[in-house]
């Protein structure tokens, strides 16, 4: 393909970003990659390699893929209530777990449900965004925007090009509004009114760099108290979870009690916490519920008719809209472009069109992409999904190509995932 190709897709993001990208065009520099070697070379926040090219979005997009979020986040945490009633039993055939009275638990208030944070994964395709997946939980990648945005405003090849083109971008600032939404909750629901002291439960990562997260993070914290009325100040600390104590119902850490916990690992919500959190001394991000949440399966319960009539006509409409059609994998009869049609048939037969992936699994482990799966693997995977019960199926959605830095110079094009955050009921900015 020819570089004009792929004017029509920048452009539907923006004029901005085709000028941009123009801009490099004519200027080697602008497609080397040691021009942005300060963000490649920022290790102590960063865990992934970043893109050399910022990506320029129009307002009215982002807006679009905010609302999206929001309206299917909120869809999602209703699922386990709208579509089973919070019956533990239900709830355990559905998403094939074996302890009713440990669910039972889990969703009695305090259950976090409310204030949960996420981060979704979209795609956007020829027919606009569509929801591949939905992440509800804090051990999620992409909270660094803010940092990144920094970076490439003080890197000087892009900070030229932003002065050349007379461009001067905005970002939303991911952790600094989860910081919003966390000292909010403290304050509403524990009264908390002079310091909130909020922990960052985290990886190995997080705290083998934990001076520079906590200054980096304590600083957008800051920001968060500063720019709304009526916060509290808030004082952040980063630690793996076994560091946090119970006393007298109440958490502590180093001596001090703590008044929110947000779960950047996969480890399992310690008694402790879970405690402090049911007796209503601590906030929870998200806890235990985050297991029910993640799951895919919850896609297939929006988008397969058999349980559309537990949503509003204008919960159909957002479903119909952003989320692709997805089924649980099962031998039954379901509905495919308006015909009754083998579930495993049709999967067996029309692989192309489908992606098939176990519900419970993130970071693309066990995903099977039907037009780019051998068919010998692709009947594996389906054999394992009827016996296992855990699976989803899911209509491909093929992405929009986008030219981006390449190597050590030039460019290429790339697919992208798009990955909203939203905390609780508040858009909190995209990777």
């Amino acid at each position: 393909m020819e570089v004009g190709d792929f004017a029509a897709n920048h452009r539907l993001l923006s004029e901005a970003d085709w000028r941009f990208r123009e801009l490099a065009f004519r200027r080697p520099e602008l497609c080397a990659r040691e021009s942005f070697e300060s963000i490649h070379d920022s290790k102590h926040l960063l865990v992934y390699r970043q893109q050399s090219w910022p990506t320029f979005v129009r307002r009215s997009l982002m807006a679009e893929l905010g609302e999206a979020s929001v309206g299917l986040s909120r869809l999602i945490r209703a699922v386990p209530e709208r579509v089973f009633g919070l019956d533990p039993t239900a709830l355990c055939d559905f998403y094939r777990l074996d302890n009713p009275g440990l669910l039972e638990i889990v969703f009695e208030p305090p259950n976090a449900l409310e204030e949960a944070v996420a981060r979704a994964d979209f795609i956007l395709g020829a027919d606009g965004f569509r929801c591949i997946e939905f992440n509800m939980g804090a051990d999620l990648g992409g909270w660094e925007s803010g940092y990144i945005a920094e970076l490439h405003r003080a890197n000087p090849a892009t900070a030229e090009a932003l002065v050349e083109l007379g461009l001067v971008p905005d970002c939303v600032d991911t952790f600094q509004v989860l910081a919003e939404h966390v000292l909010a909750e403290v304050r509403d629901s524990l009264g908390v009114t002079d310091e909130a002291r909020i922990v960052i439960a985290a990886d190995e990562f997080a705290n083998t760099n934990r001076a520079a997260t906590e200054e980096y993070l304590g600083r957008a914290l800051d920001r968060a108290a500063r720019g709304v009325e009526g916060l509290p100040k808030g004082r952040l600390f980063v630690c793996e979870p076994r560091e946090l104590e119970a006393q007298g119902g109440m958490l502590r850490l180093r001596g001090e009690t703590v008044h929110a916990v947000v779960e950047a690992h996969q480890l399992g919500t310690p008694p402790a916490v879970f405690r402090a959190f049911k007796m209503e001394n601590l906030k929870l991000f998200n806890g235990p519920v985050s297991r029910i949440l993640s799951d895919k399966r919850n896609l297939a319960a929006l988008s397969d008719p058999r349980w559309s009539g537990c949503f509003t006509a204008e919960e159909r409409a957002i479903v119909e809209r952003y989320v692709p059609w997805t089924r649980v994998v099962a031998d039954e009869t379901t509905r495919y472009r308006g015909e009754e049609v083998s579930l495993l048939g049709l999967l067996e037969g029309e692989r192309e069109r489908f992606v098939l992936k176990i519900a419970t699994l993130s970071g693309g482990q066990e995903v099977y992409v039907g037009s780019e799966t051998e068919s010998g693997v692709w009947q594996e995977a389906l054999r394992r999904a009827t016996t296992e019960g855990s699976w989803v199926a899911q209509e491909a959605v093929v992405g929009l190509e986008f030219l981006e830095q390449s190597g050590e110079r030039g460019y290429s094009p790339h697919r992208m995932i798009w990955s909203p955050f939203v905390f609780g009921s508040r858009y909190g900015g995209t990777i």
